[in-house]
């Protein structure tokens, strides 16, 4: 097996990002990402509902000015409530 180098990919900023968030409520999973991401501009879209529709999953598409704002964000998403993954 090829083992991968043990650093960080470059990533030049700004640039477009993707997160998926989930959770059991799509109402307030849309709530949560328009709570954190306010005042900025962004894409929300169903993405998945599991077979028996206990989750919801949303791809969410967003522009990121640097490395601080994409954690930030990933962060702000994983302590929200109504989100229950993000990826």
């Amino acid at each position: 097996m090829k083992e991968l180098p043990d650093r960080k990919p470059e990533i030049e900023y700004p640039t477009r990002w993707g997160y998926r968030v989930i959770g059991p409520d799509a109402q307030a999973v849309r709530a949560a990402v328009g709570e954190v991401l306010a005042g900025l501009e962004f894409e929300l879209e169903e993405s998945h509902r599991s077979p028996g529709g206990k989750y919801q999953a949303f791809a969410v598409q967003l522009v990121v000015r640097d490395e601080e704002e994409r954690l930030g964000l990933f962060e702000a998403f994983k302590r929200h409530p109504a989100i229950v993954y993000v990826l």
